[in-house]
This record gives C-alpha cells, sequence and structure tokens, in this order.
C-alpha cells in the first residue's frame, strides 16, 4: 500500500501498528484492517492483505468524503443551531457543549433543514451523517479560519479526564502529514 499511496502523492507516516495514510489512520489487525478518520471509525474491520486494493478503497473513501456537499455558511448555521438546541434542552456547561453530545444535535438540526425527510420522516428518507463525515467537515471549515462573518466558533482543548471518559474528537490532518494535533472537548460560539 505505501508504494501506491507514494506513487499518488500521498503521505505515508508508518507507526508500528498503524500507519498514517493521507488524512487515515489505518490500523492492522491481523489479515484485518480498520479505516479512522481522524478519532472516528469509518471502517471497523476489512479483509484485504493487497495494499494496491487497499489503497484504492482508501481513495474512494476519501472521494466520497470530498464528495460529500459541503457549504461553509450552511455548515456554521448548523453548529450554531445544534449550540442553541443543546442549551435549551440544558446539555451544555457555561455555554460550552461537549463535542459527543453536539454530533447526534448537529444531525437532528441537519435532518430539519431537509426537504425530502420533512416531507415523509421514515427512515428511508433519513440521511445519514456519521461521525467521521462531521470530523472531516468540521477539519474542512477550520481550514480556512474558524471564523465567519462577525462569529467564531471556539473550542476547548480537552483535560485528560475528558480525554479519558472518550468525550473528545480529533479533527484528521486534511494535509494528509500524519497524526493531527487538533482535539476538541467542547465548542461554542463567540461574536468578535
Amino acid at each position: 500500500m505505501k508504494r501506491a499511496a507514494e506513487d499518488a502523492s500521498w503521505v505515508v507516516t508508518p507507526r508500528s501498528k498503524y500507519d498514517y495514510v493521507g488524512c487515515f489512520k489505518v490500523i492492522y489487525k491481523q489479515e484485518r484492517v480498520a479505516i479512522e478518520v481522524g478519532s472516528e471509525v469509518y471502517a471497523k474491520s476489512i479483509d484485504e492483505v493487497d495494499g494496491a486494493k487497499l489503497f484504492a478503497y482508501l481513495e474512494s473513501v476519501k472521494k466520497t468524503l470530498d464528495d460529500s456537499h459541503f457549504d461553509r455558511s450552511l455548515f456554521f448555521r448548523t453548529l450554531k443551531d445544534a449550540i442553541s438546541l443543546a442549551r435549551i434542552l440544558e446539555m451544555d456547561r457555561t455555554g460550552k457543549v461537549s463535542i459527543r453530545k453536539l454530533y447526534p444535535l448537529l444531525v437532528l438540526v441537519r435532518q430539519s433543514c431537509d426537504e425530502r425527510f420533512l416531507k415523509r420522516p421514515i427512515q428511508k428518507s433519513f440521511n445519514d451523517y456519521s461521525t467521521a463525515q462531521f470530523v472531516y467537515d468540521l477539519a474542512r471549515f477550520g481550514r480556512n479560519g474558524w471564523t465567519l462573518g462577525k462569529e467564531q466558533l471556539a473550542s476547548q482543548t480537552p483535560n485528560m479526564a475528558t480525554i479519558g471518559r472518550g468525550a473528545t474528537m480529533t479533527l484528521p490532518s486534511l494535509d494528509g502529514r500524519g497524526a493531527s494535533k487538533t482535539q476538541i472537548g467542547a465548542v461554542w460560539i463567540v461574536s468578535k
């Protein structure tokens, strides 16, 4: 896989039990692999030992993540609405909302804007939005700065207790340079 990735100009950072390949963490478990985007599992277990085929799969996953509609202002508005909903439901802590608590609320807010779902609210018309896509979109938003207009998405670097509880999310490195250092525990909106 390393050769195929490097031939395609992807950065590969090898480790002992996993590799960073582009924006992915590829974890090896005997004859299976798991794929993570940031801290989030994209594929739990893939039976693939052929490196070229595994890299082709990663390319298709990257294309799927990139092809997911992303409008910066709509994403920010959805985040703001989800944060507001968390405050209404008293799921915030002094205005800050845990990123793990925010995600399901963001999914709900996204659905409330989906005309197809609103016309017929059944499972078949529900638009899936994985945590992997969420952290990827959050990284895409942050790539162009954390502000939109006169507002800024602020985040709190988590402490060790928050990390230990699994209450954080790590954004993928979109430039494909290995592990991302951006780990988020909570978010809120501030006016500039």
